[in-house]
């Protein structure tokens, strides 16, 4: 399967990305699903000024806000580009969250690295005070990610944007990625556009990234089975920070176990082998992380130098874990090393 985001570039590069995928499908004679995300109303953070004067070793890095604990940051709706200094301040993507969020809630940054908890909100700017930061300070960019768990935002989970691109998806896709799904009324709006466009027997992957969405599973589960096509993805990274990376572990235990329930595919997402993906090493955690994967229908790997070896480590470790686990179902097939011991002659 090859997944195109439509929360990043255009339909032109989207449409250039379908004909080479559909090129190295005709290639190897194999069928390769097309598999589209629509953005759902993610937070981000806006445009930053650009310094004049290069970082390091002349290099042009990307503008960034540095932070500290105790630091205090203003997000403002105001189409501001943001800036450090006194009193650094950065505009967000999506104004909805104005008048929803509250005073004491937590708000966390780019995938977590970087948290605070709200000191004052109104229609305007939210005050947050950095309490979660490397002792050496963070960078805070743009288009980073944001995440509010404790806040209920109550936003729509199908944006305009979202309907727009469905039109290009229809015709491109075999599967959409339903990000931000929070309740079964996100699923009827989402299958209602597919049937104005006529694609009812499009496959929908619901993206569990909240902490709604979990506690709202079952109930979505349900919703989304009346589609021909479907399943659901563990989208671990904004997951873990809505829940807490304590939880994760058991969260992501607990859909394996849902899913199997309603028999729905999963696909494993997040992170998976990102350092040999980027640098060609994987870490042991990586390793361990993949033989839980194998569990999964299938497992998303992000772009990198190093992605054809990834590939072929999920593979290898996939084909060694058939015979042990399926599904959640421990095998308990004969061992190697114990058929070796049992035929060794007697030491006497």
């Amino acid at each position: 399967i090859a997944r195109i985001n439509t929360a990043h570039d255009n339909p032109e590069i989207w449409r250039k990305m379908v004909v080479n995928v559909k090129k190295a499908s005709k290639a190897i004679g194999k069928s390769v699903k097309i598999y589209m995300d629509i953005e759902g109303p993610k937070i981000r953070t806006g445009k930053i000024k650009t310094k004049i004067k290069p970082l390091k070793n002349n290099k042009n890095h990307p503008p960034s806000i540095k932070l500290f604990k105790d630091s205090r940051l203003i997000l403002t709706k105001e189409g501001i580009e943001g800036h450090g200094g006194m009193n650094p301040a950065i505009s967000i993507t999506s104004h909805e969250i104005f008048g929803k969020v509250k005073s004491n809630e937590s708000v966390w940054f780019d995938d977590g690295k970087l948290g605070g908890i709200i000191l004052s909100a109104d229609d305007n700017n939210i005050v947050v005070e950095i309490s979660n930061a490397p002792e050496e300070g963070f960078r805070l960019k743009a288009e980073k990610g944001i995440n509010f768990p404790d806040s209920y935002l109550n936003i729509n989970a199908l944006t305009i944007e979202d309907i727009d691109h469905l039109t290009f998806i229809a015709k491109h896709a075999d599967m959409v990625g339903f990000s931000f799904v929070q309740n079964p009324e996100d699923i009827i709006a989402l299958r209602e556009q597919l049937k104005n466009l006529n694609r009812e027997d499009m496959g929908i992957i619901l993206k569990i990234e909240t902490h709604r969405a979990f506690e709202n599973l079952p109930a979505l589960l349900f919703a989304v089975m009346q589609s021909k096509h479907c399943g659901i993805m563990i989208a671990r990274g904004d997951l873990a920070v809505e829940i807490g990376y304590i939880r994760i572990a058991e969260v992501q235990e607990e859909i394996l176990w849902f899913a199997e329930a309603a028999h729905l595919p999963v696909i494993w997402a997040t992170q998976v082998l990102e350092k040999q993906i980027k640098k060609g090493i994987a870490t042991r955690a990586e390793i361990s992380d993949v033989v839980k994967a194998v569990r999964a229908e299938c497992v998303m790997l992000n772009k990198g130098t190093y992605i054809v070896e990834a590939i072929e480590t999920v593979k290898n470790i996939d084909k060694r874990m058939a015979s042990h686990e399926d599904k959640k179902r421990k095998i308990l097939r004969s061992l190697n090393v114990a058929k070796a011991f049992v035929k060794q002659p007697e030491n006497n």
